[in-house]
C-alpha cells in the first residue's frame, strides 16, 4: 500500500520527506521504490533469520561481495568458486558457492556451514536491493534510528486504542449466515472511530494537560514533510 499512498500524495503536492511505517512494509523493494520518489521509508527491517545468525556464526553480512569481479570472500579469506542466478521462495537471487575442498579443512567451518557434501552456499539479492537491505539493518541498530522511529508510537497507540476499546476488528451483525442487519455495513468502522474520538474528547482537561495532549498528538504523525 505504500506505493499507491506515495503516488496519491505526490500527485497532490503532498509528498513527505520521510514516512514511518510498521514492519509489515519492510522490504528492500519498497525502500528503493520510496527512495526513487525522494521519500525515506523508515521501517524496521526484519533481522537475518539464518541458522548462522541464530547460532552466532558467519552471517551473510560478514562476507565481502566484489560485484565487479563477481566473487565473494568469506571472513577467513576464501573466495567463492562460482556465482549463478537462482530462485528462492519466488524471489530472484544470486547464489555463491564455495568449493568443498576449500571449506572442509577450514578451522571456522563449524561457524559457517554444516554441509557435508559441499561447501558454504550463500544466497543474496541483486546489488541495489542487497545494499539497501544491508544499510537498513545496520542503520536501525543505532540509537539515532531508534530515536527517529519513536514518532511511530503515536499512530501505534491510536491503532491499539481502536482495536482494544472499540473492537474495530470485528464487525457487528445480527442473524445467521453472517448477513448484517445494518443497511450500510461499512458504517461500523466509522461509528467505531467516532466512539474513540468521543472518548478522547471526554477525557480532555483544558490547560497545561490539554496542551501536552495536543503536543503528543502532533508528534504522533508518522509522516514528516
Amino acid at each position: 500500500m505504500t506505493e499507491p499512498v506515495h503516488h496519491a500524495l505526490a500527485r497532490r503536492g503532498l509528498r513527505p520527506g520521510e514516512h514511518a511505517a510498521d514492519s509489515g512494509y519492510a522490504s528492500a523493494d519498497l525502500l528503493l521504490a520510496a527512495r526513487a520518489r525522494g521519500i525515506t521509508l523508515l521501517v524496521p527491517v526484519p533481522p537475518d533469520s539464518s541458522p548462522q545468525a541464530r547460532s552466532g556464526g558467519y552471517t551473510a553480512a560478514m562476507f565481502t561481495i566484489d560485484w565487479d569481479s563477481k566473487q565473494v570472500t568469506c571472513p577467513q579469506g576464501a573466495v567463492s568458486s562460482s556465482r549463478t542466478p537462482a530462485r528462492s521462495k519466488g524471489t530472484s537471487i544470486i547464489l555463491a558457492r564455495f568449493a568443498k575442498p576449500t571449506c572442509q579443512p577450514c578451522p571456522a567451518r563449524a561457524r559457517c556451514t554444516t554441509a557435508v557434501r559441499s561447501g558454504r552456499q550463500l544466497g543474496f539479492r541483486h546489488r541495489r536491493i542487497h545494499e539497501a537491505l544491508t544499510a537498513a539493518r545496520a542503520g536501525q541498530a543505532g540509537d539515532a534510528w531508534q530515536y527517529r522511529y519513536r514518532i511511530r508510537a503515536g499512530i501505534e497507540g491510536t491503532i491499539a486504542q481502536a482495536t482494544h476499546v472499540t473492537g474495530i476488528r470485528r464487525a457487528r451483525y445480527l442473524g445467521l449466515g453472517g448477513r448484517s442487519t445494518l443497511k450500510w455495513p461499512h458504517c461500523s468502522p466509522a461509528l467505531s472511530s467516532g466512539r474513540r474520538n468521543t472518548r478522547q474528547f471526554r477525557g480532555l482537561r483544558w490547560g497545561a494537560e490539554d496542551r501536552e495532549r495536543c503536543r503528543r498528538s502532533r508528534s504522533g504523525s508518522s509522516m514528516r514533510g
